[in-house]
């Protein structure tokens, strides 16, 4: 059993918080960019769709996985008797 379920909403809070913390403000402290004042709202708001979008692509990705995932149901020893 997994201890960790990825639960509808979760992809794109993730994207939203990577567009918060590290294009917002990591990004800005470490001198990558001039700052967030430096940008047009056009840039902002493209960079946070595209964050949010590839959030809920991963969690999509995610969720297909544990679907494939999902162990074999146990046969006995015996194989199937159906």
């Amino acid at each position: 059993m997994r201890w960790l379920r990825i639960k509808n909403g979760n992809g794109a809070a993730f994207g939203l918080g990577v567009f918060a913390i590290n294009d917002e403000l990591v990004n800005w402290l470490t001198g990558n960019t001039p700052g967030p004042w430096a940008f047009p709202w056009q840039t902002h708001t493209r960079a946070l769709v595209g964050h949010v979008a590839f959030g809920m692509a991963a969690e999509t990705a995610l969720k297909v996985a544990d679907i494939v995932a999902e162990p074999a149901p146990y046969l006995p020893a015996g194989g199937y008797q159906g």
